[in-house]
């Protein structure tokens, strides 16, 4: 099935490209995500008359994802959990965790955007994890401390 990309998608293309992909993935996420539209003849001439439009669009993307990047790049995310013996956790810490504690910081990601190498945080203490922004950008590194809660009584 040939579709054209609206914009950059790691591994296949850039903005504006025809590119040919199997029929599952172009219903199923390039298309419900407007990453891309079918490649009609109407679809392919509007897409030459708005290109440098789309162009501009993928740059000011990459622009967004570059500052937030650098935003996030020194940052230590402090979370605070309920801590068991041995320093284990009542439960874990994972992506929806760390949107939400970014999200409390004025910082907002998707929870798609958070890499977990190794699944949820299940111990306290510090822990990396990856933010993908842009597939143009290398995953910036984010710093997690889990912690328990201070004991105020």
């Amino acid at each position: 099935m040939q579709v054209i990309l609206k914009e950059p998608v790691q591994n296949l293309g850039n903005v504006g490209e025809l590119v040919n992909v199997k029929a599952g993935y172009a219903r199923n996420f390039l298309l419900p995500s407007n990453k891309a539209m079918l490649a009609t003849d109407e679809n392919i001439k509007e897409v030459e008359a708005r290109k440098a439009e789309l162009e501009k669009e993928a740059a000011q993307r990459k622009a967004n994802a570059e500052s937030l990047g650098k935003k996030l790049e020194g940052l230590t995310l402090t979370i605070t959990a309920n801590v068991g013996e041995e320093d284990k956790l009542y439960g874990s810490i994972g992506a929806v965790d760390i949107v939400a504690a970014l999200a409390d910081m004025g910082i907002e990601i998707e929870k798609s955007a958070i890499r977990l190498a190794e699944g949820p945080f299940h111990t306290a203490g510090e822990h990396t994890c990856g933010i993908h922004l842009h597939p143009e950008i290398e995953d910036v590194t984010l710093t997690v401390m889990i912690e328990a809660p201070s004991e105020t009584e």
